[in-house]
C-alpha cells in the first residue's frame, strides 16, 4: 500500500499492527473484507467480519450497537480497529464483546483521540485513556489484564495529522511531513518538558486486553 495516499494515523497504525498476532476465529466488527489492514496481521487465523452496510464486503450482517447473535466464547480473538469512536452505544459494543470471547481469548480496539471528526456514517466520541479503563472494566475484563497505549504523543506528528486532509499536493504534504517528524525529534532530543508534555496530545489509544 502506497503510504502517501493515506493519513499519518493510519500509516502508524499499520505499522503497529503489522506487528500484532492473532490466532484462531477473529471477528472484525464494523469494518470490510477490503479494509487494508487483515493481511497485515500475523497468525494463523480465520475472520469473521460484521457490518451492516451494503458498500462493504462483510461475512455477517447485525448492528454491533444490538445483541450480537453470536453464541457465548465463541471467538479466539475481537477487533475493532478506528470503530468505536463511530458507535452510539459504545457500552454495548465491549459487553458483547466480552461475552463472545473465549477465556484467555484476546481483544484488540483501536481509537482514535486527537483527530478530525469524520462521518462513517456518524462520529460520537473521543475517549480519554481513564475513561477506556473504565469501560472495558464494567464490561467484565480484570484490570490487571487491561493494557492501553497513548499511540504517537508527539505534539507535530498530531499537528500534521489535523492539517493532512487540506495540503494541496502530495509532494507539499511529504515535505510537511519531513519537517514534522524532525522538529519532534529535536524537540524530544532538547527539551524534558516537552517529554513530560506529550502524552496529553495522543493521536490514537492501542488497546489490547485479555479475558
Amino acid at each position: 500500500m502506497a503510504m502517501w495516499k493515506i493519513s499519518l494515523l493510519r500509516e502508524l497504525e499499520y505499522s503497529l499492527l503489522e506487528k500484532l498476532t492473532l490466532h484462531g476465529k477473529v471477528l472484525d466488527l464494523w469494518w470490510s473484507r477490503k479494509s487494508g489492514y487483515q493481511e497485515l496481521i500475523q497468525g494463523e487465523h480465520e475472520f469473521v467480519v460484521v457490518n451492516i452496510s451494503e458498500e462493504h464486503w462483510y461475512d455477517m450482517k447485525f448492528d454491533i450497537q444490538e445483541k450480537f447473535p453470536l453464541a457465548d466464547e465463541s471467538f479466539d480473538a475481537v477487533i475493532a480497529i478506528n470503530v468505536l469512536e463511530h458507535i452510539y452505544k459504545f457500552q454495548n459494543v465491549v459487553n458483547e464483546s466480552y461475552r463472545v470471547l473465549k477465556k484467555w481469548g484476546k481483544l484488540v480496539f483501536v481509537t482514535p483521540f486527537m483527530f478530525q471528526v469524520h462521518w462513517s456514517p456518524d462520529d460520537y466520541f473521543r475517549y480519554t485513556k481513564s475513561a477506556l479503563q473504565n469501560i472495558f472494566e464494567d464490561a467484565g475484563f480484570q484490570n490487571s489484564h487491561i493494557k492501553i497505549e497513548e499511540m504517537w504523543t508527539w505534539i507535530f506528528h498530531v499537528f500534521y495529522q489535523m492539517v493532512f486532509w487540506v495540503v494541496p499536493t502530495q509532494w507539499l504534504k511529504y515535505i510537511l511531513k519531513k519537517i514534522c517528524v524532525w522538529i519532534d525529534y529535536l524537540f524530544m532530543k532538547i527539551s524534558k518538558k516537552y517529554k513530560h508534555s506529550v502524552k496529553n496530545y495522543c493521536l490514537w489509544y492501542f488497546i489490547e486486553v485479555k479475558k
